[in-house]
C-alpha cells in the first residue's frame, strides 16, 4: 500500500545494465503521470489515489520516531520529489477514507462501463497457445468456474499481468522456460529463456520496543469493543479496522558511508486495547511467540519496528511443481543466502539499539522487548550470534516479489523481456508487472509495479499505431 518510487540509482543501474530508457529521468514522469487526476464525469480514466493525511494517534507515535532518529542523525522530510532519501518521514499510502483503493478499484473499476472492455471472472488462465514456430501467440486457454474450458483468440497482442509468481508459472506451463525443467515435466518447449530464474524479495525481521501504559499515549476514553469498532469502520471508515499502514518510515545507511539507504524500517504503535488487531498481524507467527508477547499489551503498548533488507544480494528461482495449472509453484527464496545480507541485517538491529539509548526513549521507558526463545537464549543476550538465531525466528519475506520474468538486454542470459516488455522471440507476447523488473527497488514495490502499467500502456500504443499507419491504405 505505500506508495513510494525507490531510490534514483535503482532505475539508474537498470540502465546502465542496458535497459534503455529506464533510468530514473525516464521513469520519474511516469511515476508523476500515475497520482494524476485525469478524466471527468462524462470520460472517465483512471489514476491512483492517495492519502497523506494521519491521525492524531499515529502522528503522536511520529512525532517520538521523528526526534529519537534524529538524534541518530536521520533528519525529518517531508514530501519526496526525488525518490527516497536518507532520513524519517510520512509515505502516502494508496488509501482513500479508511478504504484500500487498489489498481482495480481506480482504474479498472473507473472504466468498467467501456463497450471495448469485456472482464470475465472466476477464469484461470491454463495456458498461452504459439503459431508460427513459437513466434506469434495465437489463443489464451482458460477455465471458467473450474468446469468450462475456453479460448480466447488473439487479434493483436497479450499483455501478461499475473504478477511475479503467476505470470512465470503461466509461461512455464506455456511452454517458455529453462529447457532442461521443461523437458523433466514433458512440456514441449517454445523458448527456452530464464523464465522463473532471479527471484527476488525484501527480507523483515520484526521487533518490538515496550512502552508503559503510563508514557506516550494515555489510555482513550472511547475505546470501542469489537462490536463498536465494526459499527465504527461500516459506517465511518475509520478505526483500527480499517487497516491502513501509518506510513511512518525511515531509510538509512547502515555503514554510513552513502547516501544510497540499505536498511527501511516501517513503524506502528498497537495500543494495550489493540491485543485482538496485534494478534491477527501476528497470526502467521508461532502460537508460543504470540502468547509471549501478548502478554505485556497488560501494562503496556507496544511499538512495531518493521526492518527491512532495502537490497538484498540473494537470489532464488521458481519452478514448476507439476503440470497442473492448479498447482502453486515451487518457490527457493534463498533468503539471507548472502552473508552480506545479514551483516546489513545486523548493523540494522545495532541501530535500533542506539536507538533505544537515545534521550526522547529513555524518557518514555521505550525498551527493546526481549522475546522468550529456548534456541536464541542460549547465546549471549544481544550477541550477533542471538541476533543471528532472533532472525531465523522473526523474519520472514517481505511479499515484494520480482524479477522472475527479467527484463534486460539481448546479451543478458537471464533477461526474458526486452526493454518495451515483450518477451524475446515472441512477437506479441508482452510482460506487465513487477516480474519484468531487474532487481528489486530499495522501497516498497506498489508505485514501481503500477509505473511498470503505465509504461506498458504507452508502448502499447506506441507500438499498434506505428503499425496501423504502416499496414493501412493512404
Amino acid at each position: 500500500m505505500m506508495y513510494v518510487e525507490g531510490h534514483r540509482k535503482d532505475f539508474d543501474d537498470w540502465l546502465a545494465a542496458g535497459n534503455t530508457k529506464w533510468g530514473w529521468s525516464d521513469v520519474k514522469r511516469y511515476y508523476e503521470k500515475a497520482v494524476r487526476p485525469v478524466g471527468n464525469a462524462t470520460h472517465p480514466k483512471g489514476y491512483v489515489v492517495l492519502n497523506e493525511n494521519y491521525s492524531d494517534e499515529k502522528l503522536a507515535i511520529g512525532n517520538v520516531i521523528f526526534n529519537a532518529t534524529a538524534e541518530l542523525g536521520l533528519p525529518r522530510l517531508g514530501k519526496l520529489e526525488n525518490g527516497i532519501e536518507i532520513g524519517t518521514m510520512y509515505l502516502p499510502v494508496t488509501a482513500r477514507v479508511g478504504r484500500r483503493m487498489s489498481t482495480g478499484k481506480v482504474h479498472l473499476a473507473k472504466v468498467s462501463g467501456r463497450p471495448n472492455l469485456h472482464v470475465i471472472k472466476n477464469a484461470h488462465v491454463r495456458k498461452i497457445h504459439f503459431e508460427r514456430g513459437g513466434k506469434v501467440a495465437t489463443k489464451v486457454t482458460f477455465v471458467l468456474r473450474g468446469v468450462h474450458e475456453l479460448s480466447a483468440e488473439v487479434r493483436k497482442e497479450v499483455v501478461l499481468s499475473a504478477g511475479a509468481i503467476d505470470s512465470p508459472k503461466l509461461l512455464l506451463l506455456s511452454g517458455l522456460g529453462p529447457r532442461k525443467h521443461l523437458q523433466d515435466l514433458r512440456i514441449p518447449v517454445v523458448r527456452d529463456l530464464a523464465v522463473g530464474a532471479n527471484l527476488r524479495d525484501h527480507v523483515i525481521t520484526t521487533i518490538f520496543f515496550r512502552l508503559p501504559n503510563n508514557t506516550l499515549v494515555e489510555p482513550r476514553h472511547h475505546s470501542l469493543r469489537p462490536t463498536d469498532a465494526i459499527y465504527d469502520y461500516l459506517i465511518h471508515n475509520r478505526g483500527n479496522m480499517s487497516g491502513i499502514p501509518s506510513g511512518l518510515t525511515s531509510f538509512l545507511n547502515t555503514k554510513g558511508d552513502s547516501t544510497v539507504p540499505d536498511i527501511e524500517f516501517h513503524y506502528n504503535l498497537y495500543r494495550n486495547e489493540n491485543r485482538q488487531l496485534f494478534q491477527g498481524h501476528m497470526a502467521r507467527r508461532d502460537e508460543k511467540i504470540i502468547a509471549s508477547i501478548s502478554q505485556h499489551f497488560k501494562d503496556s503498548h507496544l511499538i512495531n519496528f518493521m526492518l527491512i533488507l532495502a537490497k538484498p544480494r540473494s537470489v532464488g528461482e521458481l519452478r514448476l511443481r507439476s503440470v497442473n495449472y492448479l498447482d502453486t509453484p515451487r518457490m527457493y527464496s534463498n533468503y539471507l543466502d548472502d552473508p552480506e545480507d545479514i551483516a546489513t541485517m545486523l548493523r540494522g538491529i545495532r541501530f535500533l539499539e542506539r536507538l533505544e539509548r537515545t534521550k526522547i526513549m529513555r524518557a518514555l521507558n521505550a525498551t527493546l522487548l526481549h522475546i522468550p526463545c529456548d534456541e536464541c537464549d542460549s547465546y549471549k543476550y544481544r550477541s550477533d550470534a542471538y541476533w543471528h538465531c532472533y532472525i531465523k525466528y522473526m523474519g520472514e519475506g517481505g511479499f515484494h516479489h520480482v524479477g522472475t520474468v527479467k527484463m534486460g538486454p539481448k546479451r543478458d542470459r537471464d533477461a526474458c523481456v526486452n526493454p518495451r516488455l515483450l518477451l524475446y522471440g515472441v512477437q506479441n507476447l508482452r510482460v506487465a508487472d513487477a516480474s519484468i523488473m531487474p532487481d528489486v527497488p530499495r522501497a516498497n514495490t506498489n508505485a514501481p509495479a503500477i509505473m511498470i502499467g503505465e509504461r506498458a500502456a504507452v508502448f502499447i500504443k506506441e507500438d499498434w499505431n506505428e503499425c496501423s499507419e504502416l499496414v493501412e491504405p493512404k
